[in-house]
């Protein structure tokens, strides 16, 4: 049997100071596109991938565009070498370069969608604040009865014993300390706003309106959605869900088991900076007693990659 590998790339909350070092920014198709980045965004992405602090990568108009620059590198870096994917999702924000990788918008479009969406989403976190914790090592019915709260949300069903949550400061200061007691763990999760959450259902209008500037079309291989947890390929539906994903939760225990169940995929591949999908799909293979396998990125990429 043919073994099936699917891309997934990361969202917001994957950065870290010097994620850049290191990286071949000097490689022509690397260069291009980091370009083509800065240009759109107006920021000098490549030297704060290398020298910026966490406070500068949090800001959205720099993460967005960094973030999407650094998924479409690696993913061209690989296709140089051979490797397609048979498969793609992306967790929130990754869903820009995952749409890429499947055919869905350009490269260009990419670039310009998380550029803009940036720019926009820098303006209106102020005004949506909260905080986002991830939390794990219970279930997930026993982390949503010790968190149950009107002023706590749900943002990211993560895996069966992984949630993501965002609340207000005060709020989630009794939310960590309620899942710590029932013998839980948390994480704070770096983002500028309260995304996945209702408090930024105004932002995905705004969102929404932005994305009507650029084409659509039918994914070339199956593209798993963050929002739905499925695989969707009509074009509106995309486009309504990559705006949508801004205050939707993030629905990535269903969508790694339906590439599992549907797609036969036996391989995850994390393309971006980081290992946080890598963590959150071994949690998902573990309570499903999968036996899948977990390719190492720069591997794939050497000697490109040092």
């Amino acid at each position: 049997m043919i073994a099936k590998t699917a891309w997934v790339f990361p969202g917001q909350g994957a950065q870290y100071p010097g994620m850049g070092r290191g990286f071949p920014f000097a490689v022509a198709v690397v260069r291009g596109i980091f370009e083509e980045a800065e240009t759109l965004c107006g920021q000098p992405l490549r030297r704060l991938a290398q020298e910026a602090s966490a406070d500068t990568l949090r800001d959205p108009a720099v993460l967005e565009p960094m973030l999407t620059a650094f998924a479409l590198s690696y993913a061209a870096l690989l296709q140089e070498r051979g490797h397609q994917p048979s498969a793609v999702a992306g967790y929130s924000a990754g869903a820009i370069a995952a749409l890429c990788c499947a055919g869905v918008i350009d490269r260009a479009s990419a670039l310009t969608i998380a550029a803009r969406r940036g720019r926009l989403l820098r303006e209106v976190a102020p005004r949506h604040a909260g905080r986002l914790t991830a939390a794990f090592d219970l279930s997930a019915e026993k982390l949503l009865a010790v968190t149950a709260a009107d002023d706590v949300e749900v943002a990211g069903w993560n895996a069966p014993d992984h949630l993501t949550f965002v609340a207000s400061e005060s709020a989630m200061r009794e939310v960590i300390e309620k899942i710590a007691a029932a013998g839980g763990h948390c994480f704070p999760v770096d983002v500028a706003g309260a995304w996945h959450s209702e408090r930024a259902a105004p932002v995905a209008e705004h969102v929404a309106r932005l994305l009507q500037d650029f084409e659509f079309k039918t994914p070339r291989i199956p593209f798993y959605c963050s929002v739905s947890g499925t695989r969707e390929s009509a074009p509106e539906r995309l486009r309504a869900h990559l705006a949508a994903q801004i205050h939707r939760p993030v629905m990535w225990h269903a969508a790694i088991g339906n590439l599992r169940a549907r797609e036969g995929i036996d391989r995850f591949l994390e393309v971006g900076c980081g290992r946080t999908l890598h963590g959150l799909t071994r949690r998902v293979a573990a309570f499903a007693g999968d036996a899948l396998s977990f390719l190492n990125l720069y591997q794939h990429l050497e000697p490109a990659h040092a």
